[in-house]
Protein backbone atom coordinates (compact mmCIF):
# COMPACT_ATOMS: atom_id res chain seq x y z
CA UNK A 1 0.00 0.00 0.00
CA UNK A 2 1.56 3.43 -1.27
CA UNK A 3 1.25 6.19 1.18
CA UNK A 4 2.25 9.86 1.39
CA UNK A 5 2.10 12.05 4.64
CA UNK A 6 0.15 15.33 4.60
CA UNK A 7 0.95 17.46 7.63
CA UNK A 8 -1.93 20.20 8.21
CA UNK A 9 -1.17 22.76 11.16
CA UNK A 10 1.42 20.56 13.19
CA UNK A 11 -1.33 17.34 12.89
CA UNK A 12 0.07 14.34 9.97
CA UNK A 13 -2.08 12.16 7.86
CA UNK A 14 -1.56 9.02 6.08
CA UNK A 15 -3.24 9.14 2.90
CA UNK A 16 -3.26 6.24 0.46
CA UNK A 17 -2.06 6.98 -3.24
CA UNK A 18 -4.04 4.77 -4.98
CA UNK A 19 -7.37 3.06 -4.68
CA UNK A 20 -8.62 -0.44 -5.89
CA UNK A 21 -11.50 -0.39 -8.50
CA UNK A 22 -13.82 -1.76 -6.39
CA UNK A 23 -12.79 0.58 -3.40
CA UNK A 24 -13.24 3.73 -6.01
CA UNK A 25 -16.73 2.59 -7.62
CA UNK A 26 -18.10 2.36 -3.15
CA UNK A 27 -16.73 5.85 -2.89
CA UNK A 28 -17.98 6.94 -6.03
CA UNK A 29 -21.55 5.61 -5.31
CA UNK A 30 -22.22 7.65 -2.60
CA UNK A 31 -21.90 10.95 -4.77
CA UNK A 32 -25.52 11.12 -5.81
CA UNK A 33 -29.00 10.14 -4.41
CA UNK A 34 -32.04 9.45 -6.43
CA UNK A 35 -35.29 10.99 -4.75
CA UNK A 36 -38.84 9.80 -5.63
CA UNK A 37 -42.11 9.97 -4.37
CA UNK A 38 -43.57 7.10 -2.87
CA UNK A 39 -46.69 6.90 -3.85
CA UNK A 40 -45.99 8.16 -7.54
CA UNK A 41 -43.29 5.26 -7.61
CA UNK A 42 -45.54 3.12 -6.38
CA UNK A 43 -48.80 3.84 -8.78
CA UNK A 44 -45.98 3.87 -12.05
CA UNK A 45 -44.70 0.58 -13.68
CA UNK A 46 -41.42 2.50 -13.30
CA UNK A 47 -39.54 5.47 -13.15
CA UNK A 48 -40.02 6.04 -16.64
CA UNK A 49 -43.53 6.37 -15.62
CA UNK A 50 -43.04 9.06 -13.34
CA UNK A 51 -43.18 12.77 -13.74
CA UNK A 52 -40.21 13.86 -11.38
CA UNK A 53 -37.62 11.92 -10.07
CA UNK A 54 -35.24 14.04 -7.85
CA UNK A 55 -31.16 13.68 -8.41
CA UNK A 56 -29.47 15.60 -5.82
CA UNK A 57 -25.76 15.67 -4.74
CA UNK A 58 -24.93 13.64 -1.53
CA UNK A 59 -21.46 15.72 -0.62
CA UNK A 60 -21.65 15.22 2.84
CA UNK A 61 -21.32 11.21 2.62
CA UNK A 62 -19.50 11.29 -0.27
CA UNK A 63 -16.54 13.12 1.23
CA UNK A 64 -16.75 10.88 4.12
CA UNK A 65 -16.98 8.11 1.97
CA UNK A 66 -13.47 9.96 0.00
CA UNK A 67 -12.11 10.35 3.49
CA UNK A 68 -12.63 6.94 4.89
CA UNK A 69 -11.43 5.47 2.15
CA UNK A 70 -7.93 7.45 1.77
CA UNK A 71 -7.00 8.30 5.12
CA UNK A 72 -5.29 5.42 7.33
CA UNK A 73 -5.46 5.26 11.31
CA UNK A 74 -8.05 7.34 11.25
CA UNK A 75 -11.65 6.12 12.59
CA UNK A 76 -14.99 6.94 11.10
CA UNK A 77 -16.40 8.49 14.20
CA UNK A 78 -12.95 10.38 14.17
CA UNK A 79 -13.25 11.50 10.42
CA UNK A 80 -16.31 13.35 11.66
CA UNK A 81 -14.58 15.33 14.13
CA UNK A 82 -11.91 16.66 12.31
CA UNK A 83 -11.50 20.33 12.17
CA UNK A 84 -12.76 21.54 8.46
CA UNK A 85 -9.84 23.62 7.35
CA UNK A 86 -8.19 20.11 7.57
CA UNK A 87 -11.21 18.77 6.09
CA UNK A 88 -10.77 20.79 3.20
CA UNK A 89 -7.25 20.77 2.58
CA UNK A 90 -7.37 16.47 2.83
CA UNK A 91 -10.51 16.57 0.27
CA UNK A 92 -7.98 18.95 -2.16
CA UNK A 93 -5.26 16.59 -2.24
CA UNK A 94 -7.68 13.56 -2.38
CA UNK A 95 -8.86 15.25 -5.64
CA UNK A 96 -5.95 15.55 -7.14
CA UNK A 97 -4.83 11.86 -6.33
CA UNK A 98 -8.36 10.89 -7.81
CA UNK A 99 -7.21 13.17 -10.88
CA UNK A 100 -4.31 11.41 -11.43
CA UNK A 101 -6.06 7.99 -11.16
CA UNK A 102 -8.01 8.84 -13.57
CA UNK A 103 -5.38 9.94 -16.10
CA UNK A 104 -3.52 6.75 -15.30
CA UNK A 105 -6.61 4.60 -15.76
CA UNK A 106 -7.66 6.80 -19.42
CA UNK A 107 -3.70 6.71 -20.49
CA UNK A 108 -4.68 2.58 -20.50
CA UNK A 109 -7.95 3.20 -22.90
CA UNK A 110 -7.75 1.70 -26.55
CA UNK A 111 -7.33 4.47 -28.95
CA UNK A 112 -5.53 6.85 -26.53
CA UNK A 113 -3.11 9.35 -28.61
CA UNK A 114 -0.28 9.08 -26.47
CA UNK A 115 -0.21 5.20 -26.18
CA UNK A 116 2.55 3.54 -27.82
CA UNK A 117 2.57 1.53 -30.31
CA UNK A 118 4.63 -1.44 -30.77
CA UNK A 119 6.49 -2.87 -34.27
CA UNK A 120 4.99 -6.18 -34.74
Amino acid sequence: MNTEILEIEGTEYQLRQRLGWYEQEKVDGKAFRLFAEGRALSEADGLDDMEQVEIVMNTAEHNLARLRARLVGVNRNALKTLPPAHVAQLLARIEQLEQEQEEERDALSPGNPIETQSDD
